[in-house]
């Protein structure tokens, strides 16, 4: 008998067989009543063991197990056979880790980074929704299939196969989240100018920019940028806001004009504060 490495650890070389047709297949259908059966075996410790039977199911590594078949009748008429249960190991190999796909970019690479034999490998997706499909390979860097182009978010299963007719297969899966450019407009800021303390401030509405981690700079698109969406003690004039996605999926900006004035002015033709206008 052979079968694949299983249990919750199913890299231990050990499978559980379905031992409850052994006895009847060594009997060919003759009653044990006639007979007596006894095995040879090593449990899960290493213990050498002889019993009239085996557990089902038996949990073993690979071995041989020696049947004894004895007629009581006749104690020389023995028979022994020999049981082989195999344990095929599954495929050993490592993915990506978890990623960040940016929906306003190009596709990203995901897929195997390490295997330590020759697999197949098939994919599926579930989205977002929870809706689970297959996922053909798409990759041309990738003629065995061991890794995609993903452009959207969800959670990507790769199953590997081995290829030395054992038929044993392993599933890991890669979660990827989505993030996204914000998208930003006049209707998302508020400017307070005109203020009786002087102190002009600007406050971005986070509420709409999008599903991406957001944070904020004025006026120069290398920063320092703030996690918080408001700005205070701000010049009367023209101001660019910078609106950049941590998982770097881009800056959006946008201008917004505080409006001031002047205090005093002195018309006295010494072209200094001769004239008052808005800011």
């Amino acid at each position: 008998q052979a079968q694949c490495d299983d249990g919750e650890d199913d890299s231990d070389g050990f499978s559980e067989f379905d031992t409850s047709n052994l006895i009847s297949s060594l009997m060919a259908n003759q009653s044990l009543d006639d007979y007596s059966i006894s095995f040879e075996y090593t449990d899960e410790e290493g213990n050498l063991l002889t019993s009239n039977e085996l557990r089902n199911p038996f949990n073993t590594n690979s071995q041989t197990v020696i049947a004894t078949i004895t007629n009581p009748l006749n104690l020389n008429c023995i028979i022994t056979d020999e049981i082989e249960f195999v344990v095929n190991p599954l495929p050993t190999f490592t993915v990506d880790d978890s990623t960040i796909v940016c929906l306003n970019l190009d596709p990203i690479p995901i897929g195997v980074t390490s295997a330590e034999a020759e697999y197949t490998y098939e994919w599926t997706h579930t989205d977002n929704n929870g809706v689970n499909s297959p996922f053909a390979p798409n990759n041309p860097d990738c003629p065995d299939s061991s890794c995609l182009l993903i452009g959207v978010g969800g959670t990507y299963f790769v199953t590997a196969t081995t290829t030395d007719g054992t038929n044993c297969s392993r599933t890991l899966s890669i979660d990827v989240d989505e993030s996204i450019i914000a998208t930003i407009t006049l209707d998302d800021i508020t400017v307070d100018d005109l203020t009786s303390d002087n102190n002009n401030t600007i406050t971005i509405d986070p509420t709409n920019l999008g599903i991406g981690d957001y944070e904020y700079a004025i006026d120069d698109p290398t920063g320092p940028y703030q996690d918080e969406p408001f700005f205070e003690q701000v010049r009367p004039g023209i101001h660019t806001i910078y609106v950049r996605d941590k998982n770097d999926c881009g800056i959006a900006q946008i201008e917004v004009s505080v409006i001031g004035y002047k205090k005093f002015f002195t018309p006295n033709g010494d072209g200094i504060h001769d004239n008052w206008r808005i800011l």
